[in-house]
């Protein structure tokens, strides 16, 4: 067996590890997944084109992220704070194998089909458990808990899965604004001779992300969503004339923003009656009225401006402690501790997949952009995950690859697509 068929056996258990809530909280599937990334980094230091031989500026600011803040969690919180970063390095440890296939994209296709086989199960059972057993389960999920630990044991995914959905759904809608694509070297070997069953597994991924942030009660991923949406809506490919457009509206939605909200909120209260998203309704009514943020709202505006004042207080190094930054914002929290540099090289991991898309073709403009809207509500408004890794750094450039490889007439742009 090819030392690449043997890391892609690693890859393929971290990531369903990271998508599947059972394995998620289980000891000794942590523990595979330590020896599934100390494997996969071996043989990639041995091969003789890997990483170690051709090292990429994205993998070196990796490195450098990572070596810093490992290095300052060990001396400041021993254990403790290394296993607090484990899942950042994991997400990060997803854009090194990325990096180390961008030549070869194709050895990753398997994978990509992997994760939206098994992804549909535990979609289907947090589903079906917010809506019929308990509303409340996916935000349960949240907070380390008995509850908590007996719904994941049951397949009930929360934030991880939610806002992993919603890093994936702009490679899903680009898959389905382009069916043609589905087709050869885009399916593994058991598809080919049924690919219309490739499309239906990216619509069925798709209609139940759309369903699970809809129904999990996080208002923020419906804001994402809707951003998501929006974005390859009104820009699916660029020109000046939409962008043109799309700034005219940004402007005009920003001056009657507020009394936009407030006439839409209103009329949605009633609807909202009995379901998770009632209280968070009220409250920005409240701060409408009240001309300042009250409720859930409040606590997060406090701890966001925590996290921004303890960074210009302290802008070249940072605070290094974890304990008084505000703990809501990936982005905000990274430049408090860390400083700007090591924040900017946070923010750079995150982005740049996206604004790599964007800029190098106008076709894929939109998947571009709808990716950067979620990444800039799940990072700048929440925290980084495991599982983001997977769809920023994986999911995403294979599904930008299949849909290039596959044109019947590939302009050297696209190829450009395909790797970014």
């Amino acid at each position: 067996m090819s030392a690449k068929r043997l890391q892609n056996f690693a890859v393929a258990y971290i990531a369903i590890w990271t998508i599947s809530p059972p394995l998620f909280v289980s000891g000794s599937a942590r523990l595979l997944v330590v020896m599934a990334t100390v494997i996969w980094m071996v043989l990639e230091i041995l091969r003789h084109d890997g990483l170690a031989r051709r090292i990429t500026l994205p993998v070196l600011m990796t490195l450098l992220f990572i070596g810093y803040t490992g290095l300052n969690e060990l001396m400041l919180s021993g254990v403790e704070g290394v296993v607090r970063n484990t899942q950042i390095w994991i997400m990060l440890f997803f854009l090194v194998v990325w990096q180390s296939r961008q030549n070869d994209l194709k050895s990753l296709v398997s994978i990509f089909w992997l994760v939206l086989a098994v992804y549909p199960v535990w979609l289907f059972i947090t589903i079906q458990t917010i809506v019929t057993v308990n509303d409340h389960a996916a935000r349960i999920i949240v907070r380390s808990s008995p509850e908590a630990l007996e719904l994941s044991l049951q397949g009930v995914g929360g934030y991880t899965l939610v806002y992993g959905t919603l890093l994936l759904i702009p490679a899903l809608i680009g898959m389905v604004n382009n069916p043609r694509t589905l087709r050869g070297d885009a399916l593994p070997q058991p598809l080919h001779v049924l690919p219309r069953i490739s499309l239906a597994l990216v619509v069925l991924n798709l209609a139940m992300g759309v369903a699970l942030v809809l129904t999990a009660g996080f208002s923020l991923a419906v804001i994402a969503l809707a951003g998501i949406l929006l974005s390859v809506t009104f820009l699916k490919s660029f020109t000046a004339t939409r962008l043109l457009i799309t700034v005219f509206a940004t402007l005009f939605f920003s001056i009657l923003a507020r009394p936009i909200l407030d006439v839409t909120l209103s009329a949605l209260l009633p609807l909202a009656e009995g379901t998770n998203f009632v209280n968070k309704i009220r409250d920005v009514l409240a701060s409408f009225q009240q001309g300042d943020a009250v409720g859930t709202a409040a606590d997060r505006i406090q701890r966001y401006m925590r996290s921004l004042r303890l960074f210009v207080e302290n802008p070249l190094i940072g605070v290094l402690s974890f304990d008084n930054t505000g703990k809501h914002s990936a982005i905000l929290d990274n430049f408090a501790r860390w400083g700007v540099f090591f924040g900017s090289v946070f923010v750079y991991l995150v982005t740049f997949p996206a604004v790599r898309v964007m800029c190098s073709n106008k076709r894929y403009f939109g998947v571009g952009l709808s990716m950067l809207a979620a990444v800039a509500v799940i990072f700048g408004m929440n925290n980084g995950f495991a599982a983001a890794g997977l769809m920023l750094y994986i999911m995403f450039p294979v599904s930008l690859h299949i849909l290039s490889a596959n044109r019947a007439q590939q302009s050297p742009r696209d190829e450009v697509v395909a790797h970014a």
